[in-house]
């Protein structure tokens, strides 16, 4: 993913798909209509990674929406956490959000 994406309706992410992200690029799901369907298996695993392999390297995923429908299984998030998610906290996965933002296992 060559730039930041804010997802404003479903998106489902199938088992064994790799999603690679450029330097400083994050996907926000949105308050609202935004939904994250992340199902990989446990053989065919979803990676979320940076297009290089270092830590740091892509800025997050940030949850604002507050569907129950979010859900992630038997997914890799890995090189992300570069920037500030909230005051002087980073993270990989940031969750916040005025409806209560959720996201199942």
């Amino acid at each position: 993913m060559t730039k930041t994406i804010d997802v404003t309706h479903e998106l489902t992410i199938n088992p064994g798909v790799v999603i690679a992200f450029e330097r400083d690029v994050r996907m926000t799901i949105t308050d609202g209509e935004g939904v994250l369907m992340v199902k990989g298996t446990h053989h065919q695993r979803i990676k979320l990674i940076g297009v290089q392999n270092s830590k740091g390297f892509w800025a997050r995923l940030t949850l604002y929406s507050g569907s129950n429908a979010n859900t992630m299984e038997y997914v890799e998030v890995r090189n992300t956490g570069n920037r500030t998610a909230y005051s002087t906290t980073k993270a990989a996965l940031f969750v916040a959000g005025s409806s209560k933002a959720q996201i199942s296992q």
